[in-house]
């Protein structure tokens, strides 16, 4: 579990609940563990190689691979459960857009590309796959 020191006693909480144990738990950002305990995420880089890693077996349909927080758009602010899938997917929905043929005003009318997509516009992929297509310059 990643997150940073404001919020190390939720994730903890957090952590207890779901069986994650306490040393899985890194600090990313600026701020460190003044004490030492929690581990911060640039001490766990394996940078002369000398260590290997056991890799993690991953069911991407069904593992995590964020739980991200909802702005609460659609009532209180939630955790959002995304697989690996659900990120692969989004990836390549973007790459796809990304291959010069979405504009705002391309298509037959000159009302701009559609396109479908999946994931909840309530939360931050939302903001990311609007951020990803052209906009007419104001």
């Amino acid at each position: 579990m990643v997150t940073q020191l404001p919020f190390y006693e939720t994730a903890k909480k957090a952590a207890t609940k779901i069986g994650i144990q306490e040393n899985r738990i890194i600090i990313m950002g600026d701020q460190r563990d003044p004490e030492g305990v929690v581990k911060h995420f640039t001490s766990i880089r394996n940078i002369s190689g000398t260590s290997r890693y056991r890799r993690t077996r991953v069911n991407p349909e069904e593992d995590l691979a964020f739980f991200v927080y909802s702005s609460g758009t659609t009532g209180h602010p939630k955790g959002v459960m995304l697989t690996h899938r659900n990120i692969v997917a989004n990836v390549l929905m973007l790459k796809a857009g990304e291959s010069g043929n979405l504009r705002w005003n391309n298509g037959p009318n000159r009302e701009g590309d559609k396109i479908l997509a999946f994931l909840p516009f309530f939360h931050i992929y939302g903001k990311d796959c609007l951020r990803s297509i052209p906009r007419r310059a104001s």
